[in-house]
């Protein structure tokens, strides 16, 4: 492997890690909550 395609690699997984270890906003969970409240609620009422 030349030297190019070895520091692509490694931007890319590290580029992949910080994506995957990264703490989620306040809107991200926010928006989960009112996802997972809105499925209760529908199944609360039988649909």
């Amino acid at each position: 492997m030349t030297f190019c395609s070895v520091s692509l690699f490694a931007l890319i997984a590290a580029a992949l890690a910080i994506f995957i270890f990264r703490k989620p906003s306040k809107a991200e969970l926010n928006k989960f909550k009112k996802e997972d409240q809105e499925r209760f609620n529908w199944s609360k009422m039988g649909f």
